[in-house]
């Protein structure tokens, strides 16, 4: 990733990845160019090329330790394969001796702006205006962010400045990808401004999102008529509940508006849509539930995990937890070839795309299962009890009505 992408977050922080929780540069006092080959990013790439453990890179290190696939291995094969085709040999012959490279990424993450509508109980401030509004009024919301390792650098609204949107343009001819997130990027003007300005390549690049899909789109603008121009769309919708939980989980959220507009873009033929969900203590006990309710949307199924904080990582549970979640992963699996109930959606009509499914299924759900249980993180709970606590507090919920199977963890 170093050699292909550069990461533009928020705050002036750029990344080497969406993993890499370092900064390799700082955009409001360098250009993107500046930081491609910034002292930072020249010493990583030297780094991963004498086969060294970055610190930055301990996000994957943790995954691969743990004996699930990391982001490291899973970009190493998604873009030397058949969608992007780049050539890691050849990529590297364009690093000097100094390990700088020519200012032309194939890959771009951008993160023009926090707007967003819903205010998730894993988010923070710095992805989440509904969180920056609470934690600007209220110094008990600051600082428990700040507790948790999320708390905001600047005191205003965060937004991408004029000029590293003119830097970014200007790479848009070599790119190949464009990965946009946010707070919800179908919610952000530059968002929009961006597919203006990638037009004349649209049919190069491919677009890739994380969206809770509760709009699509703002004003005039609706993906249904932008996306089709794009070689490709990745969209990865977050569904981390079924209908049980999803508005619990997602302050704001209606899981009723994703499911519809999860069936409107079945419609494009350049999308592969996923229904992700992001792994913590707040759905890993309902992960059978929830692979029911996106096969029943007809979404592919995906998951990613809560690392951090560590109070809500899936790590945390109680060993008798997390047998018990394991069992019931275990049983369901066996139930995939025989119960028909789960292939009720039009879009199961395709034996190719139900046989990806049940590969998917086995994969991310073990993919979850395997990282919960590979560490003992219970010596926390204290933290984890603190940290739902504040949630419910913040919302005027009750986790143990919700969670009844998790209410030891708040007793």
């Amino acid at each position: 990733m170093p050699f292909i992408h550069q990461n533009i977050k928020h705050e002036g922080k750029v990344g080497a990845c969406w993993r890499y929780p370092d900064r390799i540069g700082d955009y409001r006092n360098q250009t993107l160019e500046e930081i491609w080959n910034s002292e930072q990013t020249r010493e990583l790439r030297r780094a991963v090329l004498n086969n060294e453990r970055p610190t930055g890179c301990r996000s994957c290190w943790d995954f691969e330790d743990s004996g699930v696939a990391s982001t490291r291995q899973t970009c190493n094969e998604t873009y030397s394969g058949s969608q992007y085709n780049l050539n890691f040999e050849e990529i590297v012959q364009n690093v000097t001796n100094d390990y700088a490279m020519p200012y032309q990424p194939r890959s771009i993450e951008i993160r023009f702006d926090n707007t967003c509508n819903l205010r998730c109980r894993h988010c923070s401030p710095t992805y989440s205006s509904q969180w920056e509004v609470l934690a600007f009024k209220d110094p008990e919301v600051k600082e428990f962010f700040v507790k948790h390792g999320a708390g905001r650098l600047e005191k205003k609204h965060i937004s991408l400045p004029e000029q590293s949107f003119e830097q970014f343009k200007s790479a848009i001819p070599y790119l190949r990808e464009v990965l946009v997130a946010g707070g919800e990027p179908l919610q952000q003007k530059r968002h929009w401004e961006m597919i203006e300005a990638m037009s004349n390549h649209a049919h190069n690049i491919t677009l890739s999102y994380n969206s809770n899909l509760v709009a699509l789109g703002i004003g005039f603008y609706n993906v249904l008529d932008h996306w089709p121009r794009f070689k490709k769309i990745i969209l990865r919708v977050s569904v981390d509940g079924d209908d049980k939980i999803f508005s619990y989980f997602r302050t704001n959220g209606d899981i009723t508006k994703v499911v519809d507009n999860v069936q409107k873009l079945h419609a494009l033929t350049n999308i592969e849509m996923s229904l992700t969900t992001t792994v913590s203590i707040y759905n890993i006990s309902r992960l059978v539930d929830i692979v029911k309710f996106v096969n029943a949307a007809g979404g592919l199924f995906h998951t990613s995990i809560v690392q951090y904080p560590r109070a809500i990582n899936p790590k945390v549970l109680p060993k008798e937890i997390k047998q018990t979640i394991t069992q019931e992963w275990t049983a369901f699996k066996q139930t995939l070839d025989t119960d028909a109930s789960l292939w009720a959606h039009s879009q199961w009509i395709n034996t190719k795309l139900v046989n990806q499914q049940k590969k998917r299924i086995i994969r991310y759900g073990d993919y979850a299962v395997n990282y919960m249980n590979a560490e003992d993180y219970s010596s926390d709970l204290t933290e984890t009890r603190s940290f739902i606590e504040f949630m419910d507090k913040q919302n005027n919920t009750d986790f143990a009505d919700v969670y009844p199977e998790l209410a030891s963890l708040v007793v």
